[in-house]
């Protein structure tokens, strides 16, 4: 019997965890923005760091929060979070996300990036 071969397939640009998997065989090779590395890693917990290709444990986001009447703004975020409130999801390419309501509102603002834990607040 043969040993199985674990592998974890991450996305060539942003290093997110796509899918996990075995084979008996050779470790797939993947194409179309996709790669993999040996070993099985949990996308929750792991990213594959794109400079070594090794998987990294993830970290929590550091940044402050503030707001003045209808004014939010959350700072300082990595390159490429994504922050999603109100039904529309945004791109931070910045590092900072600036939120003007039309009235005063409590609102959920998600932040999400692939090295990163995701995290919500309640303003």
């Amino acid at each position: 019997m043969q040993n199985a071969n674990y592998y974890t397939q991450y996305d060539a640009v942003s290093g997110a965890i796509l899918s996990t998997g075995s084979t008996s065989g050779r470790i797939p090779s993947f194409s179309g923005g996709t790669a993999s590395i040996e070993g099985s890693f949990t996308p929750r917990l792991f990213y594959v760091d794109i400079a070594t290709q090794k998987a990294t444990e993830r970290i929590v986001f550091v940044c402050d929060v503030t707001r003045q009447d209808n004014s939010i703004t959350i700072a300082p975020l990595p390159f490429g979070t994504k922050v999603s409130t109100l039904g529309e999801i945004f791109d931070v390419d910045d590092g900072v996300f600036e939120l003007e309501l039309d009235q005063p509102a409590q609102v959920t603002i998600s932040i999400a990036h692939s090295h990163y834990f995701p995290h919500e607040f309640l303003i």
